[in-house]
């Protein structure tokens, strides 16, 4: 009987501090991309990894997000309307974290001006190129998946670029030394 009245306390602390939570999420949030978003063409849907035939929404770039669920959300970037499906096993964190993550108040471009020009000219394409810092490959490609890269701070990453297609980048010193699909 007392755990039973212990744990309903707790609830009863707790409930208003996460419907809070959930309810902070629901809201419309408008900011600046951190990171590159890749949007199948002719598609307007996502689901953060970038397919065979995509268009790159900047890293920068002012954009909208209302419709926020824990499956995804609707993000507007000047005349684009795209669905993102949020696939969790993808990620080790919630949607308010990954968005935190994916979303700036102030145009983050300003922090890149140390980068060297071909970390800007990866971030720019989208892609990630044999040179460029870790910085600059989160900027240019995102977070890898935590399933298969659980810490940015190992030399190995590895990205998923659509369903069957796994893309691994490894480091020395800090910079990319190889890239490419897994085998």
């Amino acid at each position: 009987m007392r755990r039973l009245m212990v744990f309903a306390l707790a609830l009863a602390f707790s409930l208003p501090v996460m419907l809070s939570a959930r309810k902070a999420a629901a809201e419309d949030q408008d900011g600046y991309l951190t990171q590159n978003l890749w949007v199948e063409k002719g598609k307007g849907h996502t689901t953060y990894f970038a397919s065979i035939d995509y268009d790159v929404i900047p890293a920068g770039s002012k954009v909208s997000i209302s419709k926020i669920s824990k499956k995804g959300f609707v993000l507007e970037s000047g005349e684009q309307t795209i669905k993102f499906e949020y696939i969790s096993k993808h990620f080790d964190m919630d949607i308010d974290e990954f968005l935190g993550r994916l979303l700036s108040d102030k145009n983050p471009s300003g922090k890149w001006a140390g980068f060297s020009a071909l970390d800007k000219q990866g971030i720019k394409e989208g892609k990630i190129k044999v040179g460029m810092s870790k910085a600059a490959v989160l900027v240019a490609a995102g977070y890898p998946p935590a399933s298969k890269t659980p810490d940015t701070k190992a030399d190995t990453w590895t990205y998923q670029r659509n369903r069957f297609i796994w893309v691994t980048v490894k480091f020395a010193g800090g910079k990319v030394v190889a890239y490419g699909n897994e085998k």
